[in-house]
């Protein structure tokens, strides 16, 4: 519905960064992290988002904007994933200056790349951002203490063999779950085990989100209890 009722904005924000670029200011602290993190993320190169080149947005293309800025013509698959991925992390950065950018970003977004064009995948950003994490991305992080906290209530209920272990351990919930909820689950699954995750949670809602987390831990239980020391439990 938001895209349907803003249908140029992707488009117009990618403008609006392009333009940035091109004035000669220097590169600021967003964009480079960016371009820090873009090489830590595994990317799909056959992804939707990378071979539309934003067409969805309203035909803007802004491949030659930033570092390493791509070519039109003969440009690898995978530098053409990577610009997607560029394009939708610095609109959203444009679209949010209150959140602007956080690692973890960059694994949802490629995620998303590889099922959705480039402006269905940026405004699928901002939902994620702020209905299915929302606070997570805060200088506080607020929202994952909250979500961590309430994760670690659920399986103390739900296995307090289990709890009691970990406190063994030494091995707290966020300690196992922060990357979960960060990165929505990207560099943690299989990518045909992120799908169905992700079906899951994109029809049955934000709530869902505890949910899998739950699931998460009762799968990984087993190896849990019988880890003995923190490495094993952190699957070192």
């Amino acid at each position: 519905q938001a895209m349907a009722a803003r249908p140029t904005l992707y488009a117009d924000l990618l403008e609006q960064v392009a333009a940035s670029s091109a004035s000669g200011r220097p590169e600021t602290a967003v964009h480079s992290q960016i371009e820090n993190d873009l090489r830590r993320t595994q990317v799909d190169r056959s992804a939707r988002g990378a071979s539309s080149r934003g067409e969805r947005a309203g035909g803007s293309r802004s491949g030659g904007e930033g570092t390493g800025g791509e070519g039109t013509g003969g440009e690898s698959d995978e530098s053409e994933a990577l610009g997607a991925l560029r394009r939708v992390l610095r609109a959203f950065a444009a679209f949010s200056p209150s959140v602007s950018y956080v690692q973890g970003m960059n694994f949802i977004a490629s995620g998303l790349l590889s099922q959705l064009d480039e402006a269905e995948a940026f405004w699928m950003l901002t939902l994620v951002v702020a209905e299915w994490l929302p606070g997570h991305f805060s200088p506080t992080m607020r929202g994952n203490a909250v979500d961590c906290h309430v994760l670690g209530a659920l399986s103390r209920a739900d296995c307090p063999h289990l709890a009691e272990r970990l406190e063994a351990l030494d091995v707290t919930v966020p300690l196992l779950a922060t990357r979960w909820f960060l990165c929505l689950w990207v560099s943690v699954l299989p990518h045909a085990s992120l799908l169905r995750v992700w079906d899951a949670l994109f029809t049955l809602g934000p709530s869902a989100t505890m949910q899998v987390a739950l699931a998460c831990m009762r799968v990984i239980r087993v190896p849990l209890l019988a880890a003995s020391d923190v490495g094993q439990a952190l699957g070192g």
